[in-house]
Order: structure tokens, then sequence, then C-alpha cells
């Protein structure tokens, strides 16, 4: 009897524990679980930090990590905290692809910010393309990237396409001033990559365009350490205006070699080292004055997000931005809105809410053109640009007129 007893009493024990097992389940479950935080909302980037690519690069991913913590202080995106994941693709397409190829079915993100330049980014779009997955480029404006028939890749940068019209304000203003003074002759030595190329073919449209003669043109090598022999040929076809479209390093010791071997053209028109105004005048000096370009971005841009931006950025790096901070950051804010259109993490979804969406962005206005779009080049945004000029060092607004600061110095003074 005291067997069957002891046998009982285990029994209503272990009934016990099942009970209250089962009770503490069911409160998980119905009270706990529901409070418990969101899994976290990871997107993925491979971005260049080193190489010929990483100071520019680098500006990219300082825009990525500020919306990341200001996104996160605002309570992320439908109520999930954003995660980014980031590799450095050290300046080179094969790893830009391999990393993605990662990013997507290793790390399992949700979504995908672009990697910087455009070379990086022709390695990964099919890629994308494949997993049917929404990349927001930056800044990658090389015109190969959005006329090929790609449904997932958005350019965030509102300055427009390398090969269309990214040069076209320059040669606008060029074409306003009086006929006494109005360059005639036009040279151009570009990188030998696929953004400088870009940029090339479009300022050819343009020099046609607006009645400009184009004299001489040429290559340099990416990273070119020695560009006198191009320069000795440039100073004997001696055009008025020289357009340098490359990246930094190769369009700042172009115009030093310039002044070094007394070529003084009426005009210099950058494309890279506009953007990136402070650091070339620090690696110039007053051999960047009266420079041309267009700014595309200016820490003055009359947009109440850009001066949220401006501050922001100040305060976590302690320098004010470029334009390479600003898309980057505006990548997320761009992300960020067509999230909340769609309503969900999705990216079928989040591709059609970008067709019709407005976003007012640190450098203007985003929405797609959709006549572009109709044209076959998908998805850009509309343009808009400011030209502006190096002078003391820093630039001051040459045009459109209502946003202009100052009035073009041309041509350049002796110095």
């Amino acid at each position: 009897m005291k067997s069957k007893e002891a046998i009982t009493k285990l029994q209503a024990v272990i009934l016990i524990a099942v009970l209250i097992v089962a009770i503490a389940c069911v409160y998980y479950y119905y009270f706990i679980l529901p409070r418990a935080a969101p899994p976290e909302l990871r997107i993925g980037a491979a971005v260049s930090q080193t190489g010929p690519y990483g100071p520019t690069g680098s500006g990219v991913l300082e825009g990525y990590l500020l919306w990341e913590e200001d996104v996160n202080n605002r309570g992320g995106i439908l109520g999930r905290r954003v995660k980014l994941i980031v590799y450095d693709d050290k300046s080179d397409p094969t790893t830009t692809k391999s990393l993605y190829e990662k990013l997507i079915t290793v790390d399992k993100v949700d979504l995908l910010l672009g990697p910087y330049a455009s070379a990086c980014a022709l390695a990964m779009i099919p890629l994308a393309e494949q997993y049917k997955m929404v990349v927001l480029h930056p800044i990658n404006t090389a015109i190969t990237l959005y006329n090929q028939g790609y449904e997932y890749q958005f350019l965030v940068c509102t300055a427009g396409i390398a090969g269309l019209n990214l040069m076209t304000p320059v040669f606008e203003l060029l074409a306003s001033l009086p006929e006494g003074i109005r360059p005639k002759t036009v040279g151009i030595v570009n990188t030998a990559d696929t953004f400088p190329r870009s940029v090339e073919k479009g300022a050819e449209n343009d020099i046609k365009k607006f009645g400009f003669t184009l004299i001489f043109k040429e290559e340099v090598e990416k990273g070119a350490t020695d560009v006198s022999a191009v320069i000795t040929k440039l100073k004997v076809a001696n055009p008025d205006i020289v357009l340098f479209a490359g990246y930094v390093p190769e369009e700042t010791l172009l115009i030093k070699t310039c002044y070094e071997l007394g070529f003084k053209p009426k005009g210099i028109i950058a494309v890279d080292a506009m953007l990136l105004w402070p650091d070339s005048v620090k690696l110039l000096g007053p051999l960047f004055d009266y420079v041309i370009g267009s700014t595309r971005y200016s820490i003055d841009y009359p947009f109440a997000i850009n001066k949220k931006f401006v501050e922001m950025y100040r305060k976590k790096f302690g320098k004010d931005p470029t334009i390479h901070p600003a898309v980057g950051y505006a990548a997320g804010i761009l992300l960020e809105e067509a999230i909340k259109k769609a309503g969900k993490i999705d990216n079928e979804a989040i591709r059609a809410a970008l067709m019709d969406l407005q976003v007012e962005l640190p450098f203007g206005i985003w929405q797609i053109d959709k006549d572009l779009a109709k044209a076959g080049i998908k998805y850009v945004p509309k343009s808009f640009q400011i030209v502006s000029q190096i002078v003391n060092g820093k630039p001051v607004h040459v045009w459109p007129p209502q946003y202009a600061s100052g009035q073009l110095i041309y041509p350049i003074p002796p110095k």
C-alpha cells in the first residue's frame, strides 16, 4: 500500500510540474513574447574603405553609419532596430560581387545598400537582380548601370547620370558668357575607369550641343603618379577649357602638373575634386582656386533635412560633410521612407513604393525621372545640380541664377 501511495504522490508531483510548465508556456506565449523586441532589420553593404576608391568610399560609409544611428535613435523602422552589416571590398569589383553574395546567401540580410564606385556596382548588379533585391546606389552614376533593363537598381544622387547630364550645367554656364570671352575649344583628360569614361562621353555631347570644339582627348591610368607626358601634349593643343574627369588623386595631380609645366588654361573643370573640395584644397592650396565643377551638394543647400544632416555630421565627425557622406545618409533616408510607404520589409513592395515616392534629401527632392525610364534609363531621379567655383578655398555658387551666390570668374586670373 505504501508503495502504491508513493507512486500516486509521485504522479501528482509530476502532474503539478507539467501543469506549471504548461501555464508558464502559455503565459510566455501570450504575455511575454508579444512584448519581446522584434528581430533587427539587417541591411548589408560592401563599400570601398581601402584601395583607390577608399577615400571617397569611406565617406559614403560615414553617411550609412550616421543614418543607422539616427534612425535607431528615432525608434528604428516599423518597430525594428536597424543593423548594418558592412564589408570592405578593397576597391576590387570581383571582391564586391563575392561580398554581396555572402551578404545575401550567408548573412541573409533583409535589404541592401549599394557599394561605392560604378565599376564595383557593375559587378554586383546581376547578382542583386538574380535574387530580386532592391539596391539603392548612393552616387554610382555611370549610365551602364541603368540602361541595361535592370529592375531593382535605383540611383540616390539627384545629380543625374554621368553619361547624360553631369556636366551639362557647367557647359551651359560657359555658353552663356559674352561672345568676347566665351571659350571656344575644350580638352578632356579622363581616368581609365567606368565612371570617368561615362563623364567623358556625356561631356562630348554637351560640347557639341553648346557649340564648343573638342580638340584634345586622352586617358590616364587610375592611380597614376606621373601625368607630365599627357599635360605636355595638352599644353601643345592649348584648349581654352580643360575638363579633368576622374577621381581626386588623378584630378589634383593633373591640375598640379599643369602649373608645374607652365600650362595655364583659361578655365579648369574638375569632377571628383570639386565634389571633395575641402580635401582638394588641402592637397593643392591656391592652385585649386578658380576650378569649376558641379558641386551636387553643399552644406548650405536650402533643405531642412540638409541642416539636420550637417549638424549631426559635424557633431559625430568634427568636420563639414562632402557629397559622399551626404549621399550615404540620403540612401538610408530614402530606403527608410520606401519601407514606411510599403508598410513591410519586402523587396517587391519597396520597389513599388520607390516608383512613386517623393522625398526631400540633403541635396534635393528625390523622385524617379519617368521620362528617362520610358527611354530605357531606369531608375534615376530627376536632376538637380548647382555649378560652383572655388574662390579663396571655398565654393561660390555661380549657376543656375536662382541659386547663385556670386559670378563666375573667367578667365582664370594670373597666379
